[in-house]
């Protein structure tokens, strides 16, 4: 199985940390926060596909200097292509059910759990989602008892919002999904192809994070 790792961004809301390091290598406890997130993959993840531009080199001089027992391949896009831009600039690595993942990612995610929850949902997407207390600032789900998602809800008044479970950044998807990607473009997986799948009637599924 592969994971992509998103580290391509600019890291502008921590500025001034990011004007000279990449943000997944900020220290967290004197440890890059991108490690702790590889080293919580499970082992079924052998490759783990590093979308990169911004300070692509302190990535690939990090990554030759540590072993973390996993094929790791640093993917320097031309230019931003967004979160689902930068999944399909990765195609070429994927080959079956695969992993997506925010490079930022500290939380207490159990993803041998999440990627149990996908196949047994037979799902075409499974996202991490995170309980909030003020919905007015995120977007929220609409989910079904059965932890189907039916809708994305941006920032809704506290009485009308159907959740309070937010994107939390972490996604198991099929290779399928590629298919809603344009090639080449700047494309906003959470904006534009999330939509689509659950439009088009796809399993779409939440899956919670505890603790």
């Amino acid at each position: 199985m592969e994971a992509i790792i998103l580290a391509g961004g600019f890291g502008t809301r921590l500025r001034p940390l990011t004007y000279t390091r990449a943000k997944p290598l900020l220290p967290i406890l004197n440890k890059p926060m991108i490690s702790y997130l590889i080293e919580s993959l499970p082992k079924e993840v052998s490759k783990v596909v590093i979308a990169a531009n911004y300070k692509k080199e302190q990535l690939e001089d990090f990554f030759l200097k540590k072993d973390f027992g996993k094929e790791i391949i640093i993917n320097e896009e031309p230019k931003p292509l967004g979160t689902g831009g930068a999944v399909k600039f990765a195609e070429k690595y994927i080959t079956g059910t695969f992993l997506v993942l925010n490079s930022d990612i500290i939380s207490s995610i159990n993803f041998q759990e999440m990627i149990k929850l996908h196949r047994d949902k037979k799902a075409t997407v499974t996202i991490s989602l995170w309980p909030v207390e003020n919905v007015r600032e995120f977007g929220v789900v609409k989910i079904e008892e059965d932890g189907r998602i039916t809708k994305f809800v941006e920032k809704p008044k506290p009485e009308e919002a159907p959740s309070n479970l937010i994107n939390a950044g972490a996604y198991c998807m099929e290779q399928d999904v590629l298919d809603y990607i344009d090639t080449g473009r700047l494309v906003s997986m959470e904006q534009e192809v999330f939509p689509r799948i659950i439009d088009d009637g796809k399993g779409f599924y939440g899956y919670k994070i505890e603790g």
